[in-house]
C-alpha cells in the first residue's frame, strides 16, 4: 500500500510542541547560522550558539520537564565510541601539556551538544514542527539573499548582505551572482535551501496547505540559484524518495532507495578513479577533491587506529596532499572523522549513518517519516562533498544531527520510561 493511502499520523500538534520550546528551537537554528557569517568574531559566534542551547534546555526543563532521551543501544554504542576517542585525545593532550584552549573548550562542548541534537531535541519537538521551523528559516534566508541577484549589496538593519561571485545559472546560460544570503559561502546557502526544500515537501505532502507549497517554491528557487552540486544532488535524491514512496509499493520503494544509494557510491568511486566507469562520470570536475581525499587517506594510514584527534584537518593532511591543494579541508565528512578518530571512530560514524538510514527506510508510515528519510539521505550525500560532520554546532552540523536524531528515533523506546511504547513517533 503506498503512502498516499495510509492514515496520516502527525496532523495534530504534539503535546510536546509548546510554543516557548518551539521558539527556543527556532532561536537555536538561527543562532547556528552565525558561525558561517562574518558579523561576529569566531569566539562570539560560537558562544552565541552555546547560549542558544542553554536557552533551549532551560526552556524545555521549565515548560515540559522533559528529561528522557531517545537512545537505542546501537546508537549510544556508535556515538559513544566516537565521543570516547575525542575525549581520549583531549585527556592525552592534557597529560602531555599540549592541550590548547580551543581543544579544551570544543571537545566537551561538542560531545554534550551533539548529544542534545541527536537524542534530546527529537524528544522535545515533533518532526512536523521541526521541519516547519527549518522550512521557514531557510525560506527567510533565501528571500534575504535574492535581492543580490540585482544589486551588489544592501543593508538589512545592522546586517550587510552581499553577493560573492557571478556564475552561470544552470540551464539558462544567464550570468547572475549566486545568492549566498548572510553566509560567506554559497554552498552553505545551498545546503540550507536543500533542508528547507525537503522539509517543506514533507509539510506539503502531510498537510496539503498552500503555505507549504509556497515554502517549497521559495526554497527550491534558492537551491536552484545557489546551485551547489552536492546540495542539488541531495535534494534530487530526496525527491526520488518522495516519488517512490508515494507511488510504489513498499518493496519497490525500498528497492529504489537501496539501489539509488548503491548507484551513488559507485558513481563517487568512478569519479575519484577507484573504479572504471563511463566518461560522463570520469570527466566530472571535483575541484581538487580527488587529490585532497587521496592525501587524507594517506594521512589516516600513518595513525590508523584512533587518528590525529580534533584539529585543523587541512593542516594535518597538508604533507600528504599534492600542490596546489595542500592545506585545504578534506571536503568530506566521513574522511574527516577518519582523520580525527582513526579507523575505529570512522567506521563507527559510517555504521551510524548507514544504520540510521536503514532504520528510517523501513519505518516510513506517514509524510513526516518520508521527509525524515529524504532529509537524512540528502545530508548523507552532501557529507561526501562537504567537511562538516554531525559533531558540530553550526547550521549544517546541527540540522544534520537533529535530522539523524529523528531517524534514530524511528522505532526506538525512550530510555527510562517503559510505559511509553516504541511507536511513540512525535
Amino acid at each position: 500500500m503506498n503512502l498516499l493511502r495510509r492514515q496520516k499520523a502527525d496532523t495534530t500538534q504534539s503535546v510536546r510542541d509548546s510554543v516557548p520550546v518551539l521558539a527556543a528551537v527556532g532561536l537555536l537554528v538561527v543562532a547556528s547560522a552565525i558561525p558561517y557569517t562574518s558579523y561576529l568574531p569566531f569566539g562570539l559566534a560560537y558562544g552565541s550558539v552555546v547560549l542558544a542551547y542553554a536557552v533551549l534546555v532551560g526552556t524545555a526543563l521549565i515548560c515540559t520537564r522533559e528529561t528522557l532521551l531517545v537512545a537505542p543501544k546501537w546508537a549510544v554504542a556508535l556515538i559513544g565510541t566516537i565521543w570516547t576517542i575525542y575525549l581520549g585525545h583531549l585527556f592525552a593532550a592534557v597529560a602531555t601539556g599540549s592541550v590548547t584552549f580551543d581543544l579544551f573548550i570544543r571537545v566537551p562542548a561538542f560531545v554534550l551538544l551533539t548529544g542534545i541534537n541527536v537524542f534530546y531535541v527529537p524528544r522535545l519537538v515533533s518532526r512536523g514542527a521541526f521541519f516547519g521551523i527549518l522550512a521557514r528559516v531557510a525560506a527567510a534566508l533565501v528571500l534575504i539573499g535574492l535581492p543580490t541577484l540585482f544589486v551588489d549589496s544592501y543593508t538589512l538593519g545592522i546586517v550587510e548582505v552581499t553577493s560573492i561571485r557571478t556564475e552561470t545559472v544552470p540551464f539558462l546560460s544567464i550570468e547572475r551572482p549566486a545568492p549566498n544570503s548572510i553566509f560567506q559561502n554559497k554552498n552553505v546557502m545551498s545546503y540550507v535551501a536543500m533542508v528547507g526544500f525537503l522539509s517543506a515537501c514533507g509539510e506539503r505532502l502531510e498537510t496539503g496547505q498552500a503555505t507549504a507549497a509556497l515554502l517549497v517554491a521559495i526554497n527550491g528557487v534558492g537551491l536552484y540559484l545557489a546551485h551547489a552540486r552536492a546540495s542539488m544532488l541531495g535534494a534530487a535524491a530526496g525527491l526520488v524518495l518522495f516519488v517512490a514512496y508515494t507511488s510504489l509499493s513498499d518493496r519497490a520503494a525500498h528497492a529504489v532507495a537501496i539501489s539509488g544509494g548503491l548507484a551513488f557510491v559507485y558513481a563517487v568511486c568512478v569519479i575519484v578513479g577507484v573504479l572504471p566507469g563511463p566518461a560522463v562520470l570520469t570527466n566530472v570536475d571535483m575541484h581538487g577533491r580527488a587529490a585532497i581525499w587521496q592525501g587524507g587517506v594517506r594521512s589516516v594510514a600513518t595513525r590508523p587506529l584512533f587518528g590525529f584527534g580534533p584539529g585543523d584537518t587541512g593542516q594535518i593532511i597538508a604533507p600528504f596532499v599534492t600542490s596546489p591543494f595542500a592545506g585545504y579541508d578534506p571536503h568530506n565528512s566521513y574522511l574527516r572523522v577518519f582523520i580525527d578518530t582513526g579507523i575505529v571512530g570512522g567506521c563507527a560514524y559510517l555504521v551510524f549513518v548507514v544504520k540510521t538510514l536503514f532504520a528510517q527506510l523501513t519505518s516510513v508510515r506517514d509524510a513526516y517519516d518520508l521527509a525524515t528519510l529524504a532529509l537524512c539521505s540528502g545530508v548523507a550525500i552532501t557529507m561526501v562533498f562537504e567537511g562538516y560532520t554531525l559533531f558540530g554546532i553550526s547550521i549544517m552540523s546541527l540540522t544534520g544531527a537533529i535530522a539523524f536524531g529523528y531517524g534514530v528515533k524511528a522505532g526506538a523506546s525512550p530510555v527510562g520510561d517503559p510505559s511509553l511504547e516504541a511507536d511513540d513517533r512525535t
